[in-house]
């Protein structure tokens, strides 16, 4: 938000936006009832959801001062690794072998390509 930002104003709009999630009210019957305008609602909701980052949505590793994320694989998930030159390999990620073997084989055709090897 641009310029100073009024701690209270700020409290009462998150406040007002959790008592508009309970409420079961449509937007403009809730900002009436609440005696703000529509549009208001509209540009608060939006300028706090960009301000915080989303429920169960960590920060970035560079955002905590961190070189890389951690990283959890889910056993429905499916790897996918995309290279800069477009070639995308994707892997279940619950077979955990399958994924080792892969970044094996992607690891080994790094090093032929950068030596001027084949090409995978």
């Amino acid at each position: 938000m641009a310029g100073t930002v009024d701690r209270k104003k700020l409290a009462a709009w998150r406040q007002r936006l959790e008592r508009f999630a309970r409420s079961g009210l449509s937007v403009s019957r809730f900002c009436a009832t609440e005696g703000v305008s529509v549009a208001s609602f509209y540009r608060w909701r939006k300028e706090l959801a960009a301000a915080e980052p989303s429920e169960g949505q960590p920060a970035s590793g560079a955002e905590a001062g961190q070189a890389f994320a951690p990283v959890t694989l889910v056993a429905a998930s499916t790897l996918v690794v995309e290279l800069p030159g477009g070639t995308r390999l994707q892997v279940p990620a619950g077979n955990v072998g399958l994924v080792r073997a892969a970044i094996a084989e992607l690891a080994a055709a790094d090093a032929r390509w950068s030596t001027g090897g084949a090409s995978c």
